[in-house]
């Protein structure tokens, strides 16, 4: 977590939050300019041929345009033997897979914000593990006593329907209590 708002992290989970999903693809005009990993990691990526990009700096790094992104989505990122991750269109995480085990992620859409699920689009809702357990995320669309068009600040963790974590902030929208 980054209170200072110093950093525009695009994580997946609101603004100053950084965490072990939050990697992207920046997608520019259609194709991957870059990836961000979640530990901070930082690839430029370079083009080979319409469907084919590369890492420079790491030889194992590979990113393919999936010629149907119903398959698992637009965007195939592999790192080594068994470890593929996959993106939307916009540069979201929608699956990661390490050796045998198939994570999955959603995000807020439109549909969502109309329903009063999430405040805004792209958060982060849930992280599902190969064995149907469960990551889900509650944000707030304006931080206590913040104002009003503040960023959205996560709210709580819950793992298969229990509680994990609760966030408090401040009246500047400065994480204060995490319970």
């Amino acid at each position: 977590y980054n209170s200072n708002n110093d950093l525009a992290l695009r994580s997946g989970m609101g603004d100053n939050w950084a965490h072990s999903f939050s990697d992207r693809l920046n997608v520019v005009n259609g194709e991957p300019e870059s990836w961000r990993q979640s530990d901070g990691y930082y690839e430029i990526l370079y083009k080979l041929d319409a469907s084919n990009f590369v890492s420079r700096t790491s030889a194992a790094t590979a990113v393919y345009r999936e010629p149907d992104p119903l398959t698992y989505a637009r965007w195939r990122v592999t790192t080594g033997p068994g470890q593929v991750r996959w993106f939307d269109e916009s540069g979201r995480m929608k699956y990661s897979r390490s050796g045998d085990r198939v994570f999955s992620y959603e995000y807020c859409e439109a549909s969502g914000v109309a329903l009063g699920q999430c405040p805004v689009e792209g958060l982060l809702l849930k992280v599902r593990s190969p064995s149907a357990r469960s990551l889900n995320f509650a944000y707030t669309a304006t931080p206590t006593g913040g104002a009003e068009g503040s960023p959205p600040r996560i709210t709580g963790i819950s793992a298969d329907g229990a509680a994990v974590a609760a966030f408090t902030y401040d009246s500047l929208g400065r994480l204060k209590y995490a319970t």
